[in-house]
């Protein structure tokens, strides 16, 4: 194989590019970024330090997906313009053919390039607004999740195309149903646009060799789960102890003893401004350790967000789960009714009042602006007390979908997170402690279910009047019978499944009770307004 390769313009020292499809390669020595021009090598500067992520996979690391055998030789670090990095693998395979690993929020996809053609017309990416719905060609409809200008950061090894840091990256990301993934990006204002389809993997899919992978994305390279272990250290505002339990992926805290709201940067500490103390302590405490649903969380963060109907505030708590393994889940309270969030990247889009997922159908139920009101802990994404959202929340009892849009100077977002009615007495169980018990009807709580001798009851019942009816008519129990008395008998055994009914129909009727968008029957209005009381809200930030 010819070797391609030069003198670094920064240091003098040889860098080699081992691959006829790579633009750049970083310096080993002096870490710039060189690159191939028509006649010689050009410097674009020197790369930062890549910032830790634990990534799935590493420079060297070898694997096979799809019956293909890959090796990792490049990697690009994205400062989102959130807050927060994800990384980006260059995959060699044979041939010199490409392809992308991206690692992000302890999720993977494993994208391809695809030229634009006449069937496959990229819009502009401007245009492009989260929930908007994209035809693809051959894939289908993908749905907008994402758009904004996030900074290419760093990167080590080769990399196939003109990297230099820095540099603005727009770019867009959609979703499908069936885990499809898709994103447009144009590294520059005079490049034309690039666009990538692939789908969200499995770690397991990628069939790493053993003693190469990384230690994220989901678990260790053995496939054990990490456990979750506090780094303590010292609130810069007030000099008091502080515990992080995710220091690598936390960009805020909220220190306890002072309730200043700090920068957190791979643990280094800045103080940004104080917050309103609490009126309220945390149900479950700031670092306490459960399982729940058979997984081990730690209770890393507390919100309180609100909605503001008719200038009254009806709030709700949210509570940040953390497994190093699992990553981050949300468990909310709302007027003593718990439900366990989970962030979806299922490229959804509603119709009229219904979006349908996994074959099940969810009505709108709420729909409004929901502001932060409380922040202790830490969190993933730079959380504000002023910031705001807007979510749209659809129920199918006993899971609810909630749709937030949120949007700043450089990045529009749709979130989709799907939560699932817990009892409270399953949260007693998993903190060994004792909870308010709800009185109200929760919007996702599961209705009381008939007895499974109902069907019984009522088929013996209506055969009995049934076989009464003919006796009487037919007057053979004239004597020693009382019709009044034999038809009042069974109508109180009737009575029973029919009160069973007139329950559950109660019941639905007082979910939609405060619902701007239901009717006393669980139908809908046409009328619009704000959220009401009964929503459990969002997931509680950006991904």
């Amino acid at each position: 194989m010819k070797r391609r390769v030069g003198q670094c313009p920064a240091c003098g020292a040889e860098v080699e590019f081992k691959l006829s499809a790579s633009l750049v390669t970083i310096c080993e020595f002096c870490h710039s970024a060189v690159a191939r021009g028509d006649r010689q090598l050009a410097d674009h500067g020197k790369v930062a330090d890549l910032v830790e992520t634990n990534p799935p996979v590493q420079i060297g690391t070898t694997g096979r997906f799809e019956e293909r055998r890959f090796e990792v030789v490049g990697r690009v670090q994205y400062d989102h313009p959130a807050g927060g990095v994800w990384d980006e693998f260059y995959l060699r395979l044979g041939g010199d053919k490409v392809m992308w690993l991206a690692a992000a929020q302890g999720r993977l996809y494993v994208t391809r390039e695809r030229k634009p053609s006449e069937k496959l017309a990229l819009p502009a990416i401007d245009s492009l607004q989260p929930g908007a719905g994209l035809e693809i060609a051959g894939v289908g409809r993908l749905v907008v999740a994402e758009s904004g200008v996030a900074k290419a950061r760093s990167a080590e090894g080769e990399i196939p195309w003109g990297f230099r840091p820095g540099a603005p990256h727009q770019f867009a990301d959609l979703h499908g149903p069936n885990g499809e993934f898709a994103t447009i990006g144009q590294a520059g204002p005079d490049l034309p646009p690039s666009f990538f389809l692939g789908r969200q993997v499995e770690l397991e899919e990628l069939g790493l060799s053993e003693g190469s992978a990384g230690s994220g994305a989901g678990g260790t390279a053995g496939g054990g789960e990490r456990a979750t272990r506090a780094v303590q250290v010292n609130c810069p505002q007030c000099a008091g102890p502080l515990s992080l339990f995710a220091p690598d992926e936390s960009l805020r805290v909220a220190c306890p003893n002072c309730n200043a709201l700090l920068e957190c940067d791979k643990g280094n500490l800045q103080y940004l401004t104080t917050i309103p103390k609490p009126k309220q302590e945390p149900k479950l405490p700031l670092g306490s350790v459960a399982t729940l649903r058979g997984v081990e969380y730690t209770v890393i963060g507390y919100l309180i967000r609100y909605v503001v109907v008719e200038s009254k505030q009806y709030p709700w708590e949210e509570y940040l789960l953390y497994n190093a393994a699992r990553g981050f889940r949300w468990l909310l309270c709302n007027q003593s009714h718990w439900a366990l969030a989970e962030t979806i990247t299922a490229g959804l889009e509603p119709s009229g009042n219904t979006v349908t997922w996994k074959k099940r159908t969810f009505r709108l139920f709420d729909r409004g602006t929901a502001q932060v009101k409380t922040v202790l802990g830490e969190f993933y994404w730079k959380v504000t007390t002023d910031e705001r959202v807007q979510m749209d929340d659809y129920i199918a009892p006993p899971q609810m979908l909630s749709f937030e849009r949120s949007e700043t100077d450089t990045t529009s977002e749709l979130v989709v997170t799907c939560l699932e009615y817990v009892p409270v007495e399953e949260v007693e169980e998993a903190w060994h402690k004792e909870l308010k018990a709800p009185w109200s009807v929760g919007p996702i709580q599961p209705a009381p279910q008939l007895s499974a001798y109902t069907g019984v009851i009522c088929t013996v019942t209506l055969l009995v009047l049934l076989g009464l009816w003919f006796l009487f008519k037919s007057g053979a129990g004239a004597e020693g019978l009382s019709g009044f008395y034999t038809l009042l008998a069974a109508l109180g055994v009737v009575a029973w499944p029919v009160a069973n009914l007139l329950r559950i129909a109660q019941f639905e009727s007082a979910r939609w009770a405060d619902s701007p968008f239901g009717s006393a029957a669980g139908g809908f209005s046409d009328s619009t307004g704000d959220s009401d009381s009964d929503g459990f809200g969002d997931d509680g930030g950006s991904d």
